[in-house]
């Protein structure tokens, strides 16, 4: 199928940049912000998609790290739904 390697690592290049796109849109800053902020976290960081934090009835996977009301710095990840599922902490 493909007559020289050029070609398969041009291909394969390809899939692996649109796979680390796809996976990158599986985060909302948005969610993880709202249910963070209403606990009490203050200076949060995101640190990106966290794939095997959540349930599989969450599509958005958004780690964090941020400080709680106690001044101890806690790490994370916020799952939400697509639509009708509200955000969770998990540590």
């Amino acid at each position: 199928m493909f007559k020289n390697t050029k070609n398969l690592k041009l291909i394969m290049a390809i899939l692996a940049v649109t796979a680390m796109l796809g996976l990158s849109g599986c985060t909302s800053q948005k969610d993880a912000q709202r249910a963070l902020t209403a606990e009490g976290y203050e200076n949060i960081q995101y640190t990106g998609y966290n794939p095997f934090a959540c349930s599989d009835d969450d599509f958005y996977h958004t780690g964090f790290s941020a400080v709680n009301e106690k001044g101890r710095l806690v790490t994370g990840t916020v799952c939400s739904g697509l639509f009708f599922k509200s955000a969770t902490i998990r540590y």
